[in-house]
């Protein structure tokens, strides 16, 4: 994203529209958020690091990740940030934070830990927003482990059906996952090689889970719930 590039979000008041912010009061939030002005973050840029005072990034436009790395050097995602998500809670609250980093070319609204502190002070109701996303993140989050916990076939589709929850739409009798995500970045939020969920992925699409239609994936919910817990399946059989 250069200098050219335009947005429809140029001030403060574009961002009035996103869920931290919903039913928000504007006289009560403009002095704070009238600090701060839409971001224009080209692909690949790091919004944060670990160990670094990072912001809370509210998501106008665009896509970010957010990754750790193992001790070996491996890269985790974490968490695939849609427009109108936010990312940078654990920074704010005075926690270790993680890699984020944008995907596509973004648009954020970057809030510092004061500005945090003073906007949830000044407008409760943008508090309560804040912990009815973070409660939808670790729920994703713990879904997420519980198929690196499992591994295998199960695991890709739970970690799909995970996927589908968060960041898909259904479209027609299928859900289809908005952002195009590769076999890289599936086997990056399991743990495991990107070989692993090349070989696993077809036995998925043979048995009605998964296809791909024009780069998304498209899930069938009820093909993958069977896949990813086969045991009724195979009490039924018995």
């Amino acid at each position: 994203m250069d200098g050219s590039t335009t947005s429809k979000f140029r001030s403060w008041r574009d961002a009035l529209g996103h869920p931290v912010l919903r039913q928000a009061r504007e006289e009560r939030v403009a002095p704070v958020l009238r600090e701060s002005a839409p971001r224009q973050i080209p692909a690949g840029k790091l919004l944060n690091t670990p160990g670094t005072r990072g912001s809370l990034h509210l998501v106008l436009e665009g896509r970010l990740q957010a990754y750790r790395l193992t001790p070996s050097g491996h890269q985790l995602l974490l968490e695939i940030v849609e427009a109108g998500g936010v990312d940078g809670i654990l920074p704010v609250a005075g926690q270790p934070g993680h890699f984020t980093q944008a995907v596509t070319d973004s648009v954020v609204l970057s809030l510092s830990r004061d500005q945090c502190q003073r906007l949830v002070e000044a407008e409760p109701l943008v508090g309560q927003n804040l912990l009815v996303l973070a409660a939808a993140r670790i729920e994703a989050r713990e879904e997420q482990m519980e198929s690196m916990a499992s591994r295998g076939v199960p695991a890709l589709a739970q970690l799909l059906l995970a996927l589908g929850r968060t960041v898909g739409h259904s479209n027609g009798s299928g859900v289809v996952l908005e952002p195009r995500l590769t076999h890289q970045m599936l086997a990056d939020m399991l743990g495991v090689r990107r070989e692993t969920v090349s070989s696993q992925l077809p036995e998925l699409t043979r048995k009605g889970g998964v296809h791909v239609r024009g780069g998304h994936f498209v899930l069938d919910r009820h093909a993958l719930e069977c896949l990813a817990d086969p045991e009724p399946e195979l009490t039924a059989a018995l």
